[in-house]
């Protein structure tokens, strides 16, 4: 029979979760008779190949030895939050993959729901605050210059470990929660422990309208998303190099989801649904995507610029020489080491960092007629330097005439 061995005929299982208590359930369930000698508990075991049919797919299941032998599949949906990744995941579970339980609600900023699970952001954010960390943070100081106590990384190890067994029984799961991108080393371990092929999916969207998306969530200025934007997207992209991963574009996603899904079930070699077109639809409303940029306005920073075209390449299949990348992302790391610790050095000298704005050096003459200045006779007689003391553009007069009046011959009274 094609090289497989069958004891006896297949046996199918019309759902999910795939394990052995279940195939025992179903085997009581049945009038099926078994080999003389044999209880049915041996019998189930002596089956080498056992068919499971799951959303019209058919997934084959070896027994071996005292265990069986089941893929299972995680998808982490990686990189910068604000980036399409709440979409993303649940198109994903929409076309039949699993998602955690207990997920987020809806907020302002994410009508819809956010669809990551609140255990594990919670888990993540207690490890960030045991170093003054949080998902706001753009530095690398976490991944860098922090050396781990290996006591405490196992033990963030345990718990994700833990938090993923729950979810055994699932063929495909997919965790979205934007931490992760940081803390990757300690869930893609945990996930490797339980057993699990971790494969990686980096949504990507323009920074500009990354950078809209938080100022009108979190008012966050754009200089500040940027640094995010960058952070996350490149440790996304240097931690998914040694797994099967996909780059998905946000706009591409909203414009054809299912041709989308089919790449990323290409890429990942996953099996999901593409027919749950009318569920899919109603879920991507034109309305989610609120901050559009135009595909032509130009970045200024030439390292955003060039990460981002690499980027909207890789959306298409084409990745260049990682060398490319690499090089952008030292610049980036050694940039953002050489800032960090230089401020560090000045908070640690009491140097200020912002320096008074220097006062103009007075002649000996000037020194003396400030004594004589008269306020009120030298607002009356500019009114344009009332409004301005009024706007809050001078903080008097006298400032004004020191700074600027006295070289423009103005009279001091």
């Amino acid at each position: 029979m094609l090289g497989w061995q069958y004891r006896r005929k297949s046996f199918v299982m019309d759902r999910a979760p795939y394990d052995v208590k279940r195939c025992r359930a179903e085997w009581t369930q049945r009038t099926w008779r078994t080999p003389a000698g044999q209880t049915k508990d041996s019998y189930l075991s002596d089956v080498h190949l056992i068919k499971f049919r799951y959303d019209g797919f058919v997934t084959r299941i070896l027994r071996g030895g005292s265990g069986m032998a089941v893929r299972r599949d995680l998808v982490f949906v990686l990189g910068m939050g604000r980036c399409g990744t709440s979409a993303l995941t649940q198109v994903l579970a929409l076309c039949g993959a699993h998602l955690p339980d207990d997920l987020l609600g809806a907020s302002v900023g994410n009508p819809h729901g956010h669809f990551e699970p609140a255990e594990a952001l919670a888990l993540n954010s207690q490890f960030l605050a045991q170093f003054g960390l949080t998902w706001y943070d753009p530095t690398l100081r976490l991944q860098r210059d922090t050396t781990m106590n290996p006591l405490l990384r196992e033990a963030f190890i345990v718990q994700i470990e833990a938090f993923l067994q729950r979810y055994a029984d699932r063929p495909l799961l997919v965790i979205k929660e934007p931490r992760i991108a940081g803390l990757s080393e300690y869930w893609f371990e945990a996930a490797r422990r339980g057993g699990w092929t971790i494969k990686v999916i980096v949504p990507v969207r323009h920074p500009i309208e990354v950078a809209r998306s938080l100022a009108a969530r979190d008012g966050i200025g754009h200089e500040f998303s940027f640094a995010l934007w960058l952070k996350y997207t490149m440790l996304a992209e240097q931690v998914s190099r040694s797994v099967p991963r996909v780059f998905v574009g946000y706009a591409h996603l909203m414009a054809d989801w299912k041709r989308e899904v089919g790449r990323i079930a290409t890429a990942l070699d996953i099996r999901i649904n593409r027919r749950r077109t009318k569920a899919v639809g109603a879920f991507l409303e034109q309305d989610m995507r609120h901050h559009v940029a135009d595909a032509a306005q130009p970045i200024d920073n030439g390292l955003i610029a060039a990460l981002y075209g690499w980027l909207i390449a890789a959306c298409e299949d084409k990745a260049p020489n990682n060398g490319d990348i690499d090089r952008l992302r030292d610049i980036y790391f050694d940039t953002e080491r050489l800032l960090r610790r230089s401020m560090d050095e000045q908070r640690r000298s009491d140097v200020p960092i912002v320096v008074e704005r220097a006062q103009p050096r007075l002649p000996p003459l000037l020194d003396a007629l400030i004594n004589e200045f008269n306020e009120q006779g030298y607002l009356a007689t500019n009114p344009d330097v009332r409004a301005a003391v009024v706007e809050g553009r001078h903080a008097s007069g006298l400032e004004h005439w020191m700074t600027f009046g006295y070289n423009e011959g103005r009279r001091s009274a």
